[in-house]
């Protein structure tokens, strides 16, 4: 692939969760930034929380019969405390995609862990939209839609969170800056 430092389209989606920036000597960064609280991040919050008072009743309605009936609230307050932690790392990942003519960095940052990718710029075939699993903000593995890099025969999605409109850009945008 080639890259083009002067893409075709440049009109961000609504939302606010994608930035341009062009840097010097012709690299280009996008941020796709943190999910935050959207209607389905508290909708699951809600979920989760109700789940954790739940099974924290059940524990004291079991402490009557002794303290051993309560300890199997154990395991489901840690599944409930453990898809909290997950769901609020997931609400405040974010991911930054930095190309310029030798190479694409892909980062995804999710609480104190960042991986990343660099492929070479020779060794990207194609951008396409591509099918997929990843995981929700409940931590949940779904299949889905999202812009990925083809290097190899392998694909390395991006935004896989955004909607619709935002996946929709991030393809024709990279696809008219790599030709």
């Amino acid at each position: 692939m080639r890259f083009n430092p002067e893409p075709k389209i440049t009109d961000l989606p609504p939302g606010g969760r994608l930035r341009l920036n062009f840097e010097n000597h012709g690299k280009i960064m996008i941020f796709i930034g943190k999910e935050g609280f959207t209607g389905k991040a508290v909708f699951g919050l809600s979920i989760i929380i109700f789940w954790l008072l739940l099974i924290i009743a059940w524990a004291f309605m079991l402490f009557q019969y002794g303290f051993a009936w309560s300890l199997i609230a154990i395991p489901f307050l840690g599944l409930g405390a453990y898809t909290l932690i997950t769901m609020i790392e997931k609400m405040n990942s974010h991911q930054s995609v930095k190309i310029d003519e030798n190479k694409v960095l892909i980062q995804k940052i999710q609480s104190k862990k960042t991986s990343y990718v660099e492929l070479p710029l020779s060794s990207i075939t194609s951008v396409s939209l591509v099918e997929g699993t990843y995981q929700t903000l409940a931590g949940i593995s779904r299949k889905g839609i999202f812009p990925a890099f083809i290097s190899q025969g392998k694909a390395f999605g991006i935004g896989e969170l955004c909607s619709n409109d935002e996946k929709q850009f991030l393809d024709k945008f990279l696809k008219s800056i790599l030709e």
